[in-house]
């Protein structure tokens, strides 16, 4: 690889490197159960995994590039161990990251947004694990979801009770007087959650 060209790709690598650190730093300040970060569908967990995938994979590339710009006038003997040992480790990292990627499958949250009700956007929180799947209410503000709060517990199925509401009939949402109500069908059952509109 010609010098300048990997010291391009050097420079770029480095800078989605520290900007996946940063965004990751900044998204593991987001403790709050009640007020959490939304981005589309995806939540501070699901954020957070996508900017450490990203910083891993900036890392593999700035190992690699690094290895060879930096053994370019090395010896025969040590240019090829220190090209191999980052080959090998880029090949170890790439493993973690299939393997991190199957589990988190295992457990998705997304956040959906179901409808709007006095201008407010209401916005479901569906958690698919292993331990069944959960729905909660919130209302989107910004950049935030903000958990409503509930007449009713959360929705709760059984383990493996069967696909997420989004997956079929979707989610019904109507005003009973000061709460919204989110009604869906989850293991065969009609399931209904009422959460108190903001004043």
């Amino acid at each position: 690889m010609p010098r300048p060209v990997a010291s391009v790709v050097l420079l770029v690598a480095g800078s989605v490197l520290a900007l996946a650190g940063v965004a990751a730093h900044l998204l593991a300040g987001q403790t709050d159960p009640d007020r959490v970060l939304v981005v589309g569908g995806l939540g501070p967990g699901s954020l957070r995994e996508i900017a450490w995938a990203v910083g891993v994979l900036a890392f593999l590339v700035v190992l690699v590039v690094g290895s060879w710009v930096v053994t370019a006038r090395a010896r025969p003997v040590l240019r090829v161990a220190v090209r191999v040992l980052a080959g090998l480790a880029t090949v170890a990292g790439l493993l973690l990251l299939c393997a991190g990627a199957w589990l988190s499958l295992l457990g998705t949250t997304r956040y959906l947004d179901v409808g709007t009700v006095d201008g407010r956007a209401v916005v479901v929180e569906e958690s698919d694990t292993l331990g069944g799947v959960s729905v909660d209410v919130g209302f989107r503000e910004g950049w935030t979801v903000v958990r409503a709060r509930t007449s009713d517990p959360v929705a709760r199925a059984g383990a493996s009770a069967g696909p997420p509401p989004s997956s079929g009939d979707g989610y019904r949402v109507r005003r009973e007087g000061g709460s919204v109500v989110v009604t869906f069908s989850l293991a065969g059952e009609e399931r209904v959650v009422r959460a108190d509109l903001p004043r």
